[in-house]
């Protein structure tokens, strides 16, 4: 038995022994003067680097749809390949063209400030010859359990996704093709197929803009139709430069109750609709055995819960909140909202270059600190709806957030940090 026991504390010995030499859990934790710079900035933690397209590949060539039966089949031809579900996406849109319906348009974001802060042309709109009945949208070129997604009544919630959505998807090579349930989608809406129905394909770049659309009109049962004419040019964005999302310093400093975190990247942030910054606060020593939420992506475990969080979507969006120790929830609101009211109390500024900065004021910081003297800073960059391309602040490997799980009742003073001196 004693021997048992003196096992398990050497166990626990050995693996606090690796935590605090390996682990390095808290980087960068302020020290209340002036300006002082961060350690362990470089080389970046990177965690993920999603594969990436051309925008080229998304330009349509032809459309060619055929109505049978209950079903509308559409075979779309691109450019290049539908092939990667990190940054491509098909809209479908179904509806009837005048006298039937006016036309209609689909906007990806109502937030005009989104737009502001981009350093290229994006087409956040699609106008169609016709109404805007059912919306499809198709997310990878295979079914999944988010991709297809079918709207057929309200814009911002799916009737049906992955498996309900019954709609057939196929991608071969530059060949898209689609099988869509009309008679099903329509009886959604409590109506019957119209006699005429005419559709939209567009593509887009993920959570950027659109890229190209063509319509097929007033497709009349047994029929088969090529699109007509495109009524505008493809519009084609930059590919991201992943350095913009890998920190090379980063420095904190409080003056007058406020603080300052300056950082710079590897490269300047040129697309901010593909780029996020996540700023976590963690008061300092962190809350024994306190939970440990996840980022916004939900896809990694922060090592310590944060007081406060600020997600900085480009120089102009910013959501912020405290957590109140116990609410470790995100921006969930971004798809519903005509514009992001800047938070009280919180400015982000680009210094130019590669170099940028957070400010909070004295009402913030005492939401950060609580009852403790001083706060340990987290950091992830990426993109929007994804994993984070990097992390900063601690270590997020799996043998470090193993040790931590395994110790997470541990005292906080068992673990080193770099103190900002």
């Amino acid at each position: 038995m004693l021997l048992a026991a003196a096992l398990l504390l050497l166990i626990a010995l050995g693996l606090g022994l690796f935590v605090a030499r390996e682990c390095r859990v808290l980087d960068c934790v302020s020290g209340g003067s002036a300006a002082a710079q961060c350690g362990n900035v470089s080389p970046p933690r990177v965690v993920q680097k999603l594969p990436l397209s051309d925008a080229q590949e998304l330009v349509i060539e032809g459309i060619t749809a055929a109505r049978r039966d209950a079903f509308v089949s559409v075979e779309l031809s691109l450019k290049g390949r539908f092939w990667n579900e990190s940054d491509q996406n098909l809209y479908v849109f179904i509806g009837r063209t005048p006298p039937a319906a006016p036309p209609a348009s689909y906007a990806l974001s109502s937030d005009e400030k989104y737009f502001s802060d981009l350093s290229y042309r994006v087409r956040n709109a699609v106008e169609l010859p016709h109404s805007n009945d059912i919306r499809i949208g198709v997310m990878a070129p295979r079914e999944a359990a988010y991709t297809p997604q079918v709207y057929s009544g309200d814009a911002v919630r799916a009737d049906a996704v992955g498996r309900d959505a019954h709609v057939g998807v196929e991608a071969s090579e530059h060949l898209v093709r689609l099988s869509v349930p009309l008679d099903e989608l329509y009886r959604r809406r409590q109506s019957a197929a119209p006699e005429l129905v005419s559709l939209t394909v567009a593509t887009a770049r993920d959570y950027v803009g659109f890229v190209d659309q063509l319509s097929v009109t007033d497709l009349a049962p047994g029929e088969t139709k090529r699109a007509g004419p495109k009524a505008a040019e493809p519009v084609l964005y930059p590919t991201l430069d992943y350095d913009s999302h890998l920190l090379k310093s980063v420095s904190l400093s409080e003056r007058d109750g406020s603080v300052r975190v300056e950082f710079e990247t590897a490269a300047e942030v040129k697309d901010w609709a593909q780029t996020n910054f996540n700023f976590f606060f963690v008061p300092y020593p962190p809350v024994r055995g306190a939970a440990r939420p996840r980022d916004p992506s939900k896809s990694i475990s922060l090592p310590y819960a944060w007081s406060f969080y600020c997600g900085v979507y480009s120089p102009s969006r910013i959501f912020c909140k405290a957590s109140g120790g116990s609410d470790f929830t995100y921006d969930e609101g971004y798809a519903e909202r005509s514009e992001l009211e800047g938070p009280a109390g919180v400015r982000f500024s680009a210094l130019g270059g590669a170099r940028y900065a957070l400010e909070l004021g004295p009402e913030n910081v005492k939401k950060i600190k609580g009852e403790r003297d001083a706060f340990a800073l987290l950091i992830t960059t990426g993109r929007d709806g994804f994993g984070p391309t990097s992390v900063y602040g601690w270590d997020p490997s799996r043998r470090c957030n193993l040790a931590r799980t395994i110790l997470g009742a541990a005292a906080p003073s068992a673990f080193p940090q770099t103190l900002c001196p």
